[in-house]
């Protein structure tokens, strides 16, 4: 897993669960039928206690601010969703 130096100030989490039934190794075989293949796991996540901050585009429009409003209460997210300054003039 790589990213880009350009979006290192994001300072991104990636989480990666491995299972080795699930997983093809070198050969190419699986172990589990091929319709099960490409699920994906479930893992138990406290998004209030990973998620810092959210911000949105400097022109994202109020609809789409209270939309992940409205995302946010539906989680239980208790975070507040402010606008990017990235357009504001920088401060040197």
């Amino acid at each position: 897993m790589s990213k880009r130096k350009s979006f290192a100030h994001e300072q991104e989490l990636r989480a990666v669960i491995y299972n080795p039934e699930r997983f093809a190794g070198i050969s190419g075989t699986y172990p589990i039928p091929e319709h099960k293949r490409n699920y994906g796991m479930h893992a138990a996540t406290d998004l209030d206690l990973l998620i810092e901050q959210i911000r949105v585009l400097p022109d994202a429009s109020a609809e789409f601010r209270k939309s992940i409003d409205s995302l946010c209460d539906k989680y239980g997210l208790k975070k507040d969703v402010k606008q990017s300054r990235l357009d504001d003039d920088p401060l040197y």
